[in-house]
């Protein structure tokens, strides 16, 4: 149901006819400049009339239904309320309301459902709840509007005695087959005067203190004056429906998500983005499924695993703790799901600790993929390493190794990883309850390690040199729809290879060998992965998402410069030009907030619900979690391991995946040392140095074109809501 309560008062013991209540509203919303208690004097008790129908001229009001008067006696300082009530669930309020001059009201949001109880005597009552939060009042005195406990992501009301427009989505509880709450009422977002302001808001209330019995589909959302009055003109409601787990399958038909992403790849190095590598399993997902152009990352390794985790910045809830953030292990297992991890973690406690049941991989940034520890093995010189005082943490299950050496000679990262995710997938096979797998690898990052029959397929073909592979790239990526008309092949950020000796284009050459095998092995694995899901009948009903961590990699920790890259003993990184190649036909790198460092493949693939195509809708990793939350109904917790919770920020992807278009985010921020970047629509900022420059990403998606010269004040602006959201996630909770 909907109900407006616009603070109206009644004379003592009066019954009015309908047609006075109309009259009273066009009054009130034709007499703009006086204020309602002048019109009406709050009085407690309360006293009912008939039906009230409104004209769309004066106050829009969809539907009819009983009206009551009525006053609150112990609060007496609120005046009556108008209540008028329509059935529609899932909807989009529209109100132009005006709070007058020297008035301390507000707007108060609530979502209402209706529960049976039992009462103390064990009688049946309808009891109700609500869940709710007061839209603060905006007086010069007071916080800028927002949902108490949420802040607004900006303060765009008007002074007292102005009109404003309000649009709010709401999203009606869900219930189970058995009547039980499935999903609380939401806020998916809230508009005023034109600027978001809330979104995604769960409403978290209230219910009377008796025993449930049982919920009821009365749902509705109260509009109402807040300490004061308020005025309405008009106030629209129109039906539409928000998706929820309950409108789509029932609990017991819950997906299983599987989560790969891989390591220090480039934008374009597989081949359904482009590339040369073979990666027939990869491409053969992505024509199944859905590919995604614009998806961001946050161009580093540790920040990127904390926001694709907890749906929130990394440094908002704590990027190496997390100790703000619920992740989507911790969500989901309270969800019933199993929930397993095979590969990097790279925060300091073991995921084990943070809502997963099993684990076995790499605890640290990165390692040697043959030897992960100190021993060499018989046979063997000794592991590569990136620095000799450096031992790197591995972790089976909740017992943490530093130094770990697997005896077995044919061990390799990548395999170990999916062989243990097989072996969970086949341990659990039996289980009613849905699995989340969170697979990521660290290949291709460094060091360059690979088996020699993998390397051997592309020994010799990067001997055409950096500039032709980009070009190779570029157009291909045209052929197949992932670049557009105005994206243009960023300059080259090296040598020109035709400057290279023959013995150096040959060690180069086989250095983007061993890094195409490395992701060829990935390719290789997923093959398995694939027709183990297949195998147990649950390809269909499989959300798989397949992403990267940041772009490709233009460090050189290269510390056994002679031995060449491929075998243990070594410690080898792939070159700038070709890290610029990987990245076509985007500028820079891992660890910059240029589009070359943050945007990644990303391919969804879901054969229940996804339809096969390409997408230019702005995605980024906090969106994951939240798209979880979407399709199983699971709530994000308040708490975690006794620390306070902040509100994720991500929006789902699931409309974007049902072939629908999702409202995008207002803004979307990145941070990491000094790279630091904001996009609003198609505009982006960059902060180079002290500056910050200014890119249209719809006419310069490869940021060729500053426009910070030309226009100052909007990079400034930018930069300066940039300012703003770092000083507000740096707040710690108590």
């Amino acid at each position: 149901m909907i109900y407006l309560l616009g603070l109206n008062c009644l004379r003592s013991g009066m019954r009015l006819q309908p047609a006075f209540f109309l009259s009273l509203l066009t009054l009130t919303s034709q007499a703009l400049g006086v204020e309602w208690n002048q019109i009406f004097k709050p009085q407690r008790g309360w006293s009912t009339a008939s039906r009230v129908e409104a004209n769309e001229k004066n106050l829009t009001v969809q539907g009819g239904g009983d009206t009551a008067f009525y006053t609150n006696a112990t609060l007496p300082k609120k005046a009556g309320y108008l209540q008028t009530t329509a059935s529609y669930g899932d909807c989009i309020v529209e109100a132009e309301f005006m709070i007058p001059k020297g008035s301390n009201s507000g707007i108060y949001l609530m979502g209402r459902y209706e529960i049976q109880i039992l009462d103390s005597h064990g009688k049946d009552q309808v009891g109700y709840g609500d869940m709710g939060g007061v839209y603060r009042r905006w007086d010069n005195k007071r916080k800028p509007p927002g949902f108490e406990g949420v802040a607004p992501k900006v303060n765009a009301a008007k002074p007292a005695g102005e009109w404003q427009h309000m649009v709010i989505k709401f999203r009606a509880p869900r219930l189970k087959e058995d009547g039980t709450l499935l999903e609380k009422p939401r806020f998916v977002s809230v508009h005023l005067n034109g600027k978001l302001v809330q979104e995604n808001v769960s409403l978290n209330g209230h219910t009377r203190s008796a025993q449930r019995t049982g919920w009821t589909a009365k749902d509705h959302i109260f509009i109402q004056g807040d300490h004061g009055p308020i005025a309405f003109r008009k106030f629209k409601v129109t039906p539409e429906e928000f998706p929820s787990q309950t409108n789509r399958t029932t609990p017991s038909k819950r997906p299983n998500f599987v989560v790969i992403m891989v390591d220090d790849m480039g934008y374009s190095d597989i081949g359904c983005f482009g590339g040369e590598v073979k990666t027939p399993n990869i491409d053969q997902l992505a024509k199944g499924g859905m590919r995604f152009t614009q998806f961001y990352n946050t161009a580093k390794c540790h920040t990127t695993r904390a926001e694709l985790l907890t749906g929130n910045y990394a440094y908002s809830i704590g990027d190496q703790n997390m100790e703000h953030g619920a992740t989507f292990g911790e969500v989901l297992r309270a969800a019933g799901y199993r929930t397993l991890i095979s590969g990097k973690w790279h925060q300091k406690n073991l995921p084990t600790t943070r809502g997963f049941d099993r684990y076995y991989g790499l605890a640290d940034g990165c390692c040697n993929f043959f030897n992960p520890g100190l021993t060499a093995r018989e046979g063997e010189g000794p592991p590569g390493r990136k620095g000799k005082s450096r031992v790197r943490r591995w972790a089976i299950e909740d017992k943490a190794i530093m130094g770990y050496t697997n005896p077995d000679k044919k061990f390799y990262t990548t395999d170990a990883f999916t062989d243990y995710a097989l072996e969970r997938l086949e341990e659990y096979k039996d289980e009613k309850n849905p699995f989340l797998l969170y697979l990521p690898y660290t290949a291709p990052h460094y060091p360059l390690h690979a088996w020699p029959e993998d390397i051997a397929k592309y020994r010799g073909r990067y001997k055409v040199g950096w500039d032709e592979i980009r070009k190779q790239r570029f157009a291909r990526m045209k052929e197949m729809g992932i670049i557009g008309e105005n994206h243009q092949l960023t300059p080259r950020d090296a040598k020109a290879w035709d400057e290279l000796s023959e013995q150096e284009k040959d060690a180069e050459d086989l250095k983007m060998a061993v890094y195409a095998a490395m992701i060829d092995r990935v390719d290789q694995n997923l093959g398995r992965l694939f027709a183990k899901l297949k195998e147990l009948e649950k390809w269909d009903n499989t959300l798989i998402i397949f992403l990267s961590d940041n772009g490709a990699c233009r460090e050189q920790p290269n510390t056994t410069p002679n031995i060449p890259p491929g075998p243990v003993e070594s410690y080898r990184t792939i070159s700038v030009g070709w890290a610029n190649a990987s990245n076509t036909p985007y500028r820079k790198y891992k660890s910059t907030d240029f589009e070359g460092g943050i945007r990644t493949p990303f391919i969804a693939h879901w054969p229940a619900v996804i339809k096969p195509g390409i997408t230019g809708q702005v995605g980024h990793l906090i969106d994951i979690n939240a798209t979880f939350r979407d399709i199983t109904g699971a709530e994000y917790p308040n708490e975690i391991n006794g620390r306070k919770t902040k509100p994720p920020v991500g929006k789902s992807l699931l409309p974007i995946l049902q072939g629908k278009t999702r409202e995008p985010h207002s803004e979307i921020y990145w941070r990491f040392g000094k790279a630091n970047a904001i996009r609003q629509g198609n505009l982006k900022a960059v902060r180079v140095g002290k500056s910050w420059e200014l890119y249209d990403l719809a006419k310069d998606p490869t940021e060729m074109n500053d426009l910070s010269k030309e226009q100052p004040e909007k990079a400034k602006e930018l930069g300066a809501m940039w300012e703003a959201w770092k000083k507000e996630t740096a707040k710690r909770l108590d």
